[in-house]
């Protein structure tokens, strides 16, 4: 979304039915999506329901970006479950000015470079002009506006959520702009009287309209004279403040029509409402406290119609920190999903929008931990006394795991319900004449799924012999014997994303085991000693720090150096000098594997 930086003057008492933090207080559902639906239900609207969210293309598309377009899904399936239709929209707010250089950018698969690394002219020659009148500096696309746009519609498809992308700049050429354009500036002394409230220099000469210079292509704000009957401005090209810095305009005094330039946001955003029919929108608190006051009052008493329902969420933080385009801290869905389960990253946003959350990369074992149990609880697979919590738990499972699963379903089993191995996509959008066989294959075929732990996936992800990861995956008892062919191959494909999160984050997993011959490791008889009997500790043990305390007392008694005993545990298992911590490593091997190597017997 785009937003002016100004701060409210005078902002006034908003509306009852605008206060966007709908979640705070008791809720009639356990599950906040099908909350927000009884209020959206609660306004009577016609089908097709619109749901929008929205971004000014800046940077790159990370995946806080995805706030709305996850939570918009959400509560579109809590709709359509009550039989309604829905449309789902994502506008780029593409005719926006481009006021900095970014210093990342993203390619169309994700992968981040610097400024550097591309076509920088193509930006930086083009401060001040729309996003869709830049070259693309990748050199794929139409424009700048169009390559980012792409980008946020390709994260969507990859979670299977089927979002109709919509350019403002399409609707201002297409004219669907026109007539709020033209209502504005017919009322703009009732717009000026508004957004007065919220915004410092608005005087008696300020037109909420910003033509096209085309002169020098750059957006300008100083409109000279109005002509609605004739659809058209006359303007001055001048100076854009953008931040600490000025874009210059070039002087230039010409005409522009209504779709040869655009809305200031605080009007274009009530705009979209009035021309996308817009009933439900999702946005950050940053817009909870900015522009959406002044959006819900312009909508009422400039526009006169009813803004849509609200929904603020808290924006959540990565490994930590905010996110930062600028900075590069940043994580893409395609990165994401490289790492985890389509379904686990959906099911991250089924978590309670109005509370901070951390998308922890490094402790990715937790938030897969924690989706299997929400996985079991739909299943009744947990054993729950019935407390309050679990009660609500199954509630929100109960809600919350069929539009979580579906798109994976969609990917993994034909239009027979037959399955498919290894499907190229690993999510589909949902079709509403899928959506009751999916529902059935979710509580039948599919609820025999097999999940591996995801540090057990990352411990066989050490080995890349497929075939040993299936043998000690049966052998452990997490695949059974007679599980079907899409069962196996399903368990094990979370070994690479397991693997490629080791990798990543550099963690205990991100070893080389040499499971299919024992390195050559010289020790002498107290060593050997030590060894047997760690082993036999092992044998009956699987606590990780009871192991820990273990092999330090084990090289204690036999008076051996704790680091070079450590050393030796290393060499047989990595043929290395070091490793992660070892206690907690064999508690998560294969028991037979780690008896094995103790005892030095291959």
């Amino acid at each position: 979304m785009s937003d002016d930086a100004t701060e409210p003057t005078d902002a006034r008492q908003m509306h009852d039915d605008d206060d966007p933090y709908v979640l705070q207080g008791p809720q009639p559902h356990a599950f906040w999506a099908e909350s927000v639906a009884e209020r959206i239900l609660d306004r009577n609207p016609d089908d097709p329901i619109v749901i929008k969210g929205g971004i000014s293309p800046s940077g790159v598309p990370h995946l806080g970006n995805m706030n709305e377009i996850v939570r918009g899904y959400f509560v579109a399936e809590a709709l359509r479950k009550r039989g309604r239709e829905v449309r789902q929209v994502f506008t780029a707010d593409d005719r926006d000015p481009l006021r900095k250089l970014p210093r990342k950018l993203a390619d169309l698969d994700g992968n981040i470079v610097e400024l550097g690394d591309v076509n920088a002219g193509a930006l930086g020659r083009n401060l001040g002009k729309p996003y869709t009148e830049i070259p693309d500096p990748f050199g794929c696309c139409d424009s700048y506006g169009e390559h980012f746009s792409n980008l946020i519609e390709r994260s969507a498809r990859l979670l299977g959520i089927p979002v109709e992308m919509v350019s403002n700049t399409e609707l201002y050429e297409s004219g669907e702009f026109e007539d709020a354009t033209r209502y504005v500036l017919e009322h703009r002394e009732k717009a000026r009287e508004v957004l007065g409230h919220y915004q410092d220099k608005v005087d008696e000469e300020y037109v909420p309209f910003n033509p096209i210079c085309d002169e020098c292509g750059k957006i300008t704000e100083t409109v000279t004279a109005v002509n609605t009957d004739e659809g058209t401005v006359e303007y001055r090209c001048t100076d854009m403040e953008a931040g600490d810095q000025t874009i210059e305009g070039c002087g230039h005094e010409g005409t522009a029509t209504f779709r040869e330039g655009k809305l200031p946001w605080r009007f274009e955003w009530p705009a979209q409402w009035e021309v996308l029919g817009v009933d439900h929108e999702p946005f950050g608190k940053d817009h909870a406290e900015g522009s959406w006051p002044s959006g819900s009052d312009v909508a009422r008493n400039v526009f006169e119609i009813e803004p849509p329902v609200p929904m603020a969420y808290e924006w959540f933080t990565l490994d930590g920190e905010a996110f930062s385009s600028s900075s590069g801290h940043v994580v893409m869905v395609q990165d994401v999903l490289e790492m985890i389960e389509p379904e686990v990253l959906r099911y991250f946003f089924t978590k309670d929008p109005s509370k901070a959350r951390d998308f922890s990369v490094e402790h990715f074992d937790h938030l897969v931990d924690d989706f299997d149990a929400f996985e079991r609880t739909y299943y009744g697979e947990d054993d729950r006394d019935d407390s309050d919590a679990d009660e609500k738990a199954a509630e929100i499972a109960s809600a919350a795991y069929p539009p979580t699963i579906r798109p994976t379903l969609a990917a993994r089993f034909d239009a027979d319900g037959a399955p498919i191995l290894d499907p190229e996509d690993k999510s589909v959008p949902v079709t509403d004449d899928r959506r009751a066989q999916l529902d059935e294959l979710a509580d039948d075929e599919f609820s025999g799924r097999v999940r591996l732990p995801y540090t057990f996936a990352a411990v066989l992800g050490m080995t890349d012999d497929p075939d040993l990861r299936e043998s000690i995956a049966r052998r452990e008892g997490h695949v059974p014997d007679d599980a079907p062919e899409w069962v196996t191959e399903f368990a094990l494909s979370r070994v690479e994303r397991a693997r490629e999160w080791a990798r990543r984050t550099g963690n205990e997993f991100d070893y080389e085991l040499k499971r299919a011959e024992m390195p050559d490791v010289d020790v002498d008889a107290d060593t050997e000693a030590a060894l047997d009997e760690l082993a036999d500790f092992v044998a009956d043990h699987d606590d990780p720090d009871e192991i820990q305390g273990e092999i330090y007392e084990t090289a204690k008694r036999h008076d051996i150096d704790i680091g070079d005993f450590f050393s030796v545990g290393y060499r047989l298992f990595f043929d290395d000098e070091q490793g992660p911590k070892l206690g907690p490593f064999l508690a998560k091997l294969d028991r037979e594997f780690v008896l094995t190597r103790l005892r030095r017997e291959g």
